[in-house]
């Protein structure tokens, strides 16, 4: 119930009167409403801010690199006889497209009977130490990576193999087959080095010495035959043990290793259409760099047509430049390491787009 004025200035004072009621809703009750209505769109909001926070999460989770085993298959030996050793790469859920081993050993002691052979999961062999070399320096690389179109190694797999021997002649010597750890990469399709490694070398032992008790012989090669033990050989007519005749020994030539001659691969001229495209620094994948132009991404690389599916990256662990020689794919992002490698701002890459 609202109260109006009355009296002779009746309408004077209800027009006063209605102005000052239109003043308390302006002020006070329509900006109340206000803050209200604020209120209740933040309160509804939470729910959906809170949804967007938990996929982010998730997805930076999944983006995740794991840490990467290197290890010697077996892990302790004893040497004579030669035996063959594994190098195993352990990768977990990582993919893995590029790969950089390197192991040393003592070659004074011990030797490589073979030369070093790779695995077909990683077929593109970048660089591999010879047998000759490896013995000569006591030290061996291995760099492999995955060519493109293939599918990716992850978990566990044997990356290389060869076979020992020893050359110390002392008794119950001891070396090891050690990884230099701080010349390793592992990187995995996403141009990402593992964060860390963990390594397990092999311990050998040389020439152990057995302490097997001497046999009672059941026949002599020398003395009279005196009957009590007979001669292995027979009696001559002297009445003395015959000598067995020696066998000679059989010495085999190593067969020579035939040289394989690898022909340059022509540069093909891009087809009407298709461009080619540097991805350096962007935080984009190629994938997202040809969709931009409209087209779609086929494959990418360092050379001129974006075709040998590799990189140039750079380590921030070891703070150092590696050129990826396959593996790569569209959906690899180059991340901005503020670095120059190789000519441009890594990560970097080539997009080839059609």
């Amino acid at each position: 119930m609202v109260i109006e004025p009355t009296g002779p200035d009746a309408g004077v004072n209800k027009y006063m009167f209605k102005e000052k009621l239109n003043n308390i809703y302006r002020y006070y009750l329509k900006g109340k409403t206000l803050k209200l209505v604020g209120i209740l769109a933040i309160v509804l909001s939470l729910p959906i801010a809170i949804a967007l926070l938990r996929q982010r999460v998730t997805y930076r989770t999944q983006a995740v690199v794991e840490p990467v085993d290197i290890s010697f298959s077996p892990s302790s030996q004893t040497l004579p006889p030669d035996s063959t050793f594994r190098i195993m790469i352990n990768a977990r859920t990582n993919n893995i497209s590029f790969a950089r081993v390197v192991f040393t050993f003592d070659r004074t002691k011990v030797n490589l009977s073979s030369e070093i052979t790779t695995t077909s999961v990683m077929s593109t062999v970048v660089e591999r130490t010879s047998r000759t070399n490896a013995n000569s320096t006591g030290r061996a690389t291995i760099v492999l990576a995955v060519p493109p179109g293939v599918t990716l190694p992850t978990g566990n797999f044997e990356f290389a193999r060869f076979n020992l021997t020893r050359i110390s002649t002392t008794a119950n010597d001891t070396t090891q087959l050690q990884f230099t750890t701080g010349d390793v990469q592992v990187v995995d399709t996403t141009a990402e080095v593992a964060p860390s490694y963990n390594f397990t070398n092999s311990s050998l032992t040389l020439n152990p010495s057995i302490n097997t008790p001497t046999p009672t012989p059941v026949c002599v090669n020398s003395g009279p035959c005196d009957g009590f033990v007979p001669c292995c050989g027979g009696c001559d007519l002297s009445n003395q043990c015959i000598p067995p005749t020696p066998t000679p020994a059989v010495t085999v030539a190593p067969s020579p290793q035939p040289t394989v001659t690898t022909a340059p691969t022509p540069t093909p001229t891009p087809a009407g259409g298709v461009s080619v495209v540097l991805n350096s620094a962007t935080g984009l994948t190629c994938r997202q760099v040809c969709s931009n132009q409209g087209k779609s991404c086929t494959t990418v690389g360092t050379d001129s047509q974006a075709s040998n599916a590799g990189a140039e990256i750079y380590d921030l662990n070891q703070a150092r430049c590696i050129t990826l020689q396959g593996g790569m794919t569209c959906d690899a992002r180059m991340v901005d390491r503020t670095q120059i490698c190789n000519g441009n701002r890594a990560n970097w890459t080539r997009c080839r787009c059609e």
